[in-house]
């Protein structure tokens, strides 16, 4: 079941999100069940909504992609699923 993922970044900045970027935007486009990332600004941070064949999809790619690179101390920024049910 397709599902969106929204994450918030309370702190991230252009340049911070420009290096997440560089870094993990190639592996992410070919990560299985990945379909599309949408990012931008929001007051105090970066918003990242992603759509993905399923929510273990996304997990997989999250903790074997993103923990690993997160900052030591940094506390975890909460990940919200959503069921979709429509794309077009």
């Amino acid at each position: 079941m397709t599902v969106l993922v929204t994450q918030d970044l309370p702190g991230v900045t252009d340049a911070d999100y420009a290096g997440l970027v560089s870094e993990l935007g190639s592996k992410l486009a070919e990560a299985p069940g990945f379909i599309s990332h949408a990012a931008g600004p929001v007051d105090g941070g970066w918003r990242v909504n992603e759509l993905w064949e399923s929510k273990e999809a996304h997990s997989a790619w999250y903790s074997g992609h993103v923990v690993p690179i997160m900052p030591e101390g940094a506390p975890p920024t909460p990940v919200v699923v959503y069921q979709i049910t429509n794309m077009i």
